[in-house]
Order: structure tokens, then C-alpha cells, then sequence
């Protein structure tokens, strides 16, 4: 492997007449790193510990599409590396949670707030490991965004949420096809996904499974349907077992009226995307 005009390196292989040909190196998209929810517009700040996602091209031969098993960790924690993928913020190398020929998703790892420089490695760990360009991200202490069921292209998007009860989908009737949906009522126990909450306590370390409940230490407020909800209705805003996916516990509050009611939540003054809603029919 050496390096080429532009830097990257320029790997290549020899065919039997004795030529070579090289090999394009994985291309990280312009502006193709985000949070990992998908809002539209995007999220382009990044939370420590959250879910981020990165766009481009050739990060694993086509039709990969892993993801991160059981099997797959290390010392009980997510890997670094999965299908031959690797990803750096700066000199940290990021636990990842899945690998595709265009995309990467991953939990960002402890680096210092700020500006930070990302590139993608595939064939990691080898003598023909390939490097991307760079991406410039900002990471800082929270950057909240739900995850939707579905994503439309207006940026109204229907929150993954259950209810907490029934472990019903919340949303309106025929959302898509083969599951079922509940609209949420009035007084009603709601678990929403979410990353980018940032800071728990107890701290969990990139990578690693929460073994159990870790309340965000930032302060929080939620508004549903333009009603800010009261503490006793917010049960709790934390981890849940999986690494970087952030759950809300809330209570549908008396008095909102039917209809896709707006919610979004504040974390250390950072507000999550408008458009974000739950459907509610009494």
C-alpha cells in the first residue's frame, strides 16, 4: 500500500501479465454523516454515545449486510471492527453496529467535544487496509432525535414509540402493512426510541451494554401537542439495553386534543428535530 497524489492510499493488485489495476478506496459522501435517526433535514451534530450513521460508497462488498450479533462482541462489547470496517473519529475507533456497501452505523465514541476529523477503513487491520477521505464532524455533549417508524419526505415523521401497557405500536391504523397500530389516548404509558441523550448516570463507556437502568444527568423537558409536560408525567429518560439507543418514558398528558400531536424533547438546552409527532385519537 502507498499513497497516492491525493493522499489516500493507492492499493492495488497484480494481474498475471504482470500490470496492476487499483483499487478505488471506500468514499465517505459529502455531508454524508449524520445521526442516525434520519430526520429531515438531518441531524449533523453528533452526541457522544449516540447512533450515527455514514453514507458513501464501497465500506464492504456489494450485497453485504451485517449487523452486530451476539457472536460478534468483544469482552461483552460491541467491535470495532465488523465485515472488515472500521471507522475513526480522530484517533478513537468507533464500536459498530452495522456494515453496508453504502452506509455504517455506529455509536461515536469518547472523544473531546468540538470539531472532529472521521474516516472510514476497510479491510481493517490488514497490509491491504483501504482509507476514505476525511469528513469534518462536531460532537458534543447531546444531540437528541428520535427514531420514526417510517420517514417522510415533508419531515413529519411518526415516532417509534409503544405502549407501555398494551406493547402496542403508537400510531394511526395502516401505518405500514402487516402490523398493527394503536393511536395514544389520554393517560396513556408511552416508551419512546430515541439517541444522542448524551451523559447518563451510571456512565456507560462506548460499546458497552447497559446492564440496567441509567438516567440522562442533563436536565430535561418534553412538549406534547404544545403542552409541556409535568415531571410526574416524564417516568423516565435513560438508556435501555442496547448501546446508544436512548428510551422516554412519558405519560400522554389530560386535556391534548386528537390528531398527529408534535413532541419534541430538550436535553441541556439542545432540542430534538420539529416534526417528530404521536398520534393521538380518544
Amino acid at each position: 500500500m502507498k499513497a497516492s497524489s491525493t493522499g489516500l492510499p493507492d492499493v492495488s493488485f497484480s494481474l498475471t501479465d504482470g500490470s496492476s489495476v487499483a483499487t478505488a478506496p471506500p468514499l465517505i459522501a459529502s455531508a454524508g454523516v449524520v445521526s442516525a435517526g434520519l430526520s429531515s433535514p438531518p441531524v449533523t451534530t453528533l452526541a457522544l454515545n449516540g447512533i450515527a450513521t455514514v453514507f458513501g460508497d464501497k465500506f464492504a462488498p456489494p450485497d453485504t449486510a451485517r449487523q452486530v450479533g451476539k457472536a460478534d462482541l468483544v469482552n461483552g462489547a460491541i467491535p470495532t471492527s465488523l465485515a472488515g470496517a472500521c471507522v475513526i473519529f480522530g484517533t478513537q475507533l468507533a464500536p459498530i453496529l452495522g456494515v453496508y456497501p453504502g452506509q455504517i452505523n455506529l455509536q461515536v465514541p469518547q472523544v473531546p467535544a468540538g470539531q472532529v476529523l472521521l474516516q472510514v477503513v476497510t479491510q481493517c487491520g490488514t497490509a491491504q487496509a483501504e482509507v476514505s477521505n476525511t469528513q469534518m464532524v462536531i460532537v458534543q455533549a447531546a444531540a437528541p432525535e428520535f427514531f420514526y417508524f417510517v420517514h417522510n419526505s415533508n419531515g413529519k415523521n411518526p415516532i417509534a414509540a409503544i405502549n407501555a401497557t398494551t406493547k402496542e405500536n403508537v400510531d394511526g391504523p395502516g401505518l405500514i402493512s402487516g402490523s398493527t397500530f394503536t393511536p395514544a389516548k389520554p393517560g396513556d404509558l408511552l416508551t419512546l426510541f430515541a439517541t444522542g441523550f448524551g451523559a447518563t448516570a451510571p456512565a456507560f463507556d462506548p460499546g458497552v451494554l447497559p446492564g440496567g437502568a441509567a438516567q440522562v444527568t442533563a436536565p430535561v423537558s418534553i412538549m406534547f401537542g404544545g403542552i409541556k409536560l409535568a415531571a410526574p408525567d416524564i417516568l423516565y429518560v435513560g438508556v435501555t439495553q442496547k448501546a446508544g439507543l436512548y428510551q422516554v418514558n412519558l405519560r400522554v398528558p389530560a386535556g391534548i386534543s386528537d390528531g398527529d400531536q408534535s413532541v419534541t424533547i430538550t436535553i441541556g438546552g439542545i432540542s430534538s428535530p420539529v416534526g417528530a409527532f404521536i398520534t393521538v385519537k380518544k
